[in-house]
C-alpha cells in the first residue's frame, strides 16, 4: 500500500509543479488498468503533464532534459484520481451544524 500511495502523491505533485517539464519515472511497476496485470520494470515518460510513453526501462530512450525519478520497487497507476468520495452520503444529525434539539 505504501508504494502505491507514494506513487500517487508523487504524480499529483509533479503534475502541477512541473507541467511544462519532461519527467521520467524509471523502473516502476505499472498497473495499466486495461485488464488485471502488472507491467514490471517500466519507464513512464510525462511531458507537459501528460503521459506520452510507457515502455521497458532498459529499452526506452529518454530525452536529455528529462528529470528522472527512480521508482524501483514502487507502483504507478496512470490516470488514477480521486477514487474515494462521499457525494451521495446523507448527513446525520451530529454532522450538520446548527442548534441541537
Amino acid at each position: 500500500m505504501k508504494p502505491f500511495l507514494f506513487a500517487l502523491i508523487l504524480v499529483a505533485a509533479l503534475a502541477t509543479a512541473v507541467s511544462a517539464q519532461t519527467v521520467a519515472f524509471t523502473n516502476v511497476n505499472v498497473i495499466p488498468m486495461d485488464r488485471e496485470r502488472v507491467l514490471a520494470n517500466q519507464t513512464v515518460l510525462v511531458q507537459n503533464g501528460l503521459i506520452v510513453e510507457i515502455g521497458d526501462a532498459k529499452k526506452l530512450k529518454l530525452p536529455k532534459n528529462a528529470a528522472r525519478i527512480d521508482g524501483t520497487g514502487k507502483y504507478l497507476i496512470p490516470g488514477l484520481a480521486d477514487m474515494h468520495t462521499h457525494l451521495l452520503s446523507v448527513p446525520t444529525r451530529n454532522s450538520v451544524a446548527g442548534p441541537s434539539t
